[in-house]
């Protein structure tokens, strides 16, 4: 709405009908606290336990907490994770329950771990982590996923905003919503980089949702961790909604770059009013639950990037989307969110990862990041864990299975389809998306893909093939 009014576009009730998603203390560190958790700032030798050192030269681990104390979370997640101070690189996701104590949690995680492990903190509506998605609305949670990357192997962490993206790694690009995250995601479009990332839920916007090692960022603030050496990233972004309304429509005229007022030259309006009025009965109940819009995306895969509609301009006949940079001629469709079709697809996708892994050579999954719309897991599915069960099938099936980690997003980020892990790359544009689940895999690269990532050729036809 804030956005809405800066472009002039009075958002009255009267004339409008606004079809919104509400997602949904100061703060004193207290430092007598800290003692509790034992600091790791002088590293010791790397000894792991036998039985881990023998399973692989890379540890990740994967913990979560329902503690209702914030403090007493991290206490049982931190104790949970084996040699802590051989942690390269650490993600700690905070449920919104315990977002009031977010810059008192970081600290004490940053002061455990020490400034040689690249600590990632953020606040999500919900947390993933040991194979569970803790998504109850207003449950306490917590997750963390720690790692210690192969030899070769290298991870940093940027800020986006004054620090430039270059294309020699892999990215995960976490903002939060007053982040103007698309300069950054422009400057990757000619890139072979892979990116992938989510946006946090504050419940204040007063409050900075997102931490670069011991410091809670102002709001507005992104961070990007990036993977280079023999750490690379595969990524899949799976659907949550399906078109409804018969074929594609074509954006015929533009208003402020975000009011539809014309569909194939007809009244946007209009137009809405048709699908609706001519909606199959089974669709029905899903408009009702929430009618949505896709725009093509740029990439040519027959994708569209979902999209809230933010309400009706009734005195234009007008739809607002709640995206900028809406143009004409731009390929348009109305949606719905479906729980069949976000299962399907993410099955469908996670099959294709598992076939550009077994195609084009022997890289090792070490662990993945799962970011979830908000609008997924029980309130889409009605059972729990749905997607990190689908997800599991996309990792090896061995004694040493990866693990993941992640939390439910207020927008994911990342590349239509399958990106990455594969010894060829290409140039892929990188979307803000919506009711999506984004998984990004972090593996150690094969011997082949770190000396040469160039040679690819008949390995993609046969991709492509596969769909």
């Amino acid at each position: 709405i804030h956005h809405l009014k800066t472009q002039n576009v009075n958002v009255n009730m009267n004339d409008r009908v606004l079809l919104l998603l509400i997602l949904g203390t100061s703060v004193t560190a207290v430092f007598s606290w800290v003692n509790i958790f034992p600091s790791h700032n002088k590293r010791q030798s790397r000894r792991l336990d036998p039985l881990r050192a023998q399973n692989s030269e890379s540890e990740w681990q994967s913990h979560i907490s329902t503690h209702p104390e914030g403090t007493s979370a991290l206490r049982r997640v931190l104790g949970e994770v084996s040699d802590p101070e051989s942690q390269d690189v650490a993600f700690l996701f905070v449920g919104q329950a315990h977002a009031a104590e977010f810059e008192v949690l970081v600290k004490l995680a940053a002061h455990h771990f020490g400034t040689d492990t690249q600590l990632i903190s953020l606040v999500g509506a919900g947390v993933i982590g040991e194979q569970r998605e803790l998504d109850i609305p207003n449950q306490a949670c917590m997750s963390l996923m720690t790692g210690k990357l192969p030899k070769g192997g290298k991870v940093e962490l940027l800020n986006p905003s004054k620090e430039d993206l270059t294309d020699d790694g892999d990215y995960l690009l976490f903002v939060d919503p007053w982040s103007d995250i698309e300069p950054v995601l422009n400057k990757l479009d000619a890139s072979s980089s892979v990116l992938a990332g989510g946006i946090s839920c504050p419940i204040s916007q007063d409050e900075g949702t997102i931490a670069y090692m011991n410091q809670v960022l102002v709001p507005g603030s992104s961070v990007a961790v990036k993977f280079s050496g023999t750490v690379g990233l595969q990524t899949v972004v799976a659907q949550g909604c399906r078109p409804i309304g018969g074929d594609a429509l074509t954006i015929t005229k533009v208003e402020k770059g975000q009011i539809i007022t014309e569909l194939d030259g007809k009244s946007a309006v209009e137009v809405l009013q048709e699908v609706t009025n001519n909606a199959k009965p089974e669709d029905h109940a899903l408009i009702e639950n929430g009618l949505l819009c896709g725009i093509a995306s740029s990439d040519g895969e027959g994708d569209y990037l979902s999209r809230q509609i933010a309400g009706l301009v009734s005195g234009i006949g007008g739809i607002v989307i709640a995206t900028p940079n809406v143009k004409e001629g731009d390929k348009f469709c109305f949606q719905v969110r479906d729980a069949e079709i976000a299962e399907q697809d993410l099955k469908w996708m996670v099959e294709r990862a598992k076939t550009a892994r077994m195609v084009n050579g022997n890289c090792r999954p070490m662990a993945a990041l799962q970011i979830s719309c908000v609008a997924r897991g029980r309130s889409l599915f009605d059972v729990p864990n749905m997607d990190i069960t689908n997800i599991m099938e996309m990792l090896p099936d061995d004694d040493d299975k990866p693990v993941i980690g992640g939390f439910f997003a207020n927008g994911e980020i990342g590349q239509v389809g399958i990106s990455g892990g594969s010894a060829s790359r290409e140039e892929k544009a990188s979307h803000l998306h919506g009711f999506t689940t984004v998984v990004a895999m972090i593996y150690e690269k094969s011997s082949s893909e770190s000396v040469d990532e160039g040679a690819g050729g008949a390995k993609d036809e046969l991709l492509d093939a596969w769909g």
